[in-house]
């Protein structure tokens, strides 16, 4: 659990840092998050970050509402795909293994390819993963967007 916490904060650094840049759909695992989130609502998915129980790092207690039962979910099925015997289990830290995807008519289409680089994990771990994104950003747009964070209540 410390090294997921870890590996989390420095992967939200290193996005943090590179926000600026101009980052293809489809690079970074839960980058693809983002782009989802502006492909099926119009706004970004940072706004989510830190918001509940379950939005962002780690993950515990009950959701505080439905946005908050969304990123349990997400947890949840990215746990599934990493399980061992799982598409992602040989992933060295699933939240970083790349995948393809597109955008249409504010709808997200997984191709069930990985990125070149990471071609060393199975195809289904890619297409695993972007489902779960896809869901989760699906699941998102059914609620209005959050103006604040709500914060978990243990």
């Amino acid at each position: 659990m410390k090294l997921r916490t870890f590996y989390l904060s420095l992967f939200f650094s290193i996005v943090s840092s590179t926000r600026r840049l101009r980052i293809k759909p489809h690079s970074l695992a839960v980058y693809d998050i983002e782009f989802m989130a502006k492909c099926v609502m119009g706004h970004s998915g940072w706004i989510y970050n830190g918001y509940g129980c379950y939005c962002g790092i780690g993950g515990a207690g009950k959701p505080m509402d439905g946005i908050d039962e969304c990123c349990r979910k997400h947890d949840i099925c990215y746990d599934i795909a990493a399980l061992k015997g799982g598409p992602c289990w040989v992933a060295p830290f699933e939240y970083f293994a790349p995948y393809e995807w597109r955008c249409q008519d504010q709808k997200i289409q997984c191709t069930g390819k990985m990125n070149k680089n990471w071609r060393m994990l199975p195809l289904d771990c890619g297409d695993a993963l972007c489902e779960c994104d896809r869901k989760l950003t699906e699941c998102w747009s059914r609620f209005p967007q959050p103006q604040g964070h709500i914060k978990c209540s243990f």
